[in-house]
């Protein structure tokens, strides 16, 4: 890994960016950010759900939000929490539920955060629910035209 992170540094020097571009010197600490093996969050609860569910994977993500909240080991932002709840409802809507759910608790100033559990909802057939979602997320950020847009889409399929 030495000679990786010497091999990619001797590259990007070579790159031609114009005189006044600074390049970011690749260390260790760029991939493991203080970790022996460096997982992404959304690694750890994947493996977390996998092993206890979703409640396993909530009560990891608050442990390591305890752990390491403040450094640069994970990304604990909502729009992260958001994303991972996302990427779970191709492939299991409760798990993305639950974890949507999670996200609007423990981030609710996020319009991100909302708009994915709205999402969420409306795979699940439940526009009503998704409705209340989406109003969630404007009323935060009124200006999300998508977000409008997926508002009149559970508006109509309530009709």
């Amino acid at each position: 890994m030495i000679k990786m992170t010497g091999n990619i540094n001797q590259n990007i020097s070579g790159l031609n960016r114009g005189e006044d571009h600074q390049y970011t010197q690749v260390q260790c600490k760029t991939c493991h950010r203080g970790q022996a093996n460096p997982f992404m969050i959304e690694q750890v609860m994947d493996e977390a759900i996998s092993d206890g569910g979703t409640m396993a994977a909530q009560a990891k993500y608050n442990e390591l939000k305890e752990q390491y909240y403040g450094g640069h080991t994970y990304d604990f932002t909502g729009f992260t929490l958001a994303e991972y709840a996302n990427s779970l409802s191709n492939d299991n809507i409760d798990n993305a539920l639950s974890m949507a759910q999670f996200g609007v608790e423990n981030y609710p100033g996020e319009p991100y955060a909302h708009t994915i559990l709205g999402n969420v909802y409306l795979k699940l057939g439940k526009p009503a629910d998704a409705i209340k979602a989406y109003q969630a997320s404007l009323a935060i950020d009124p200006e999300q035209g998508g977000v409008k847009s997926q508002l009149e889409a559970a508006k109509k399929a309530m009709e």
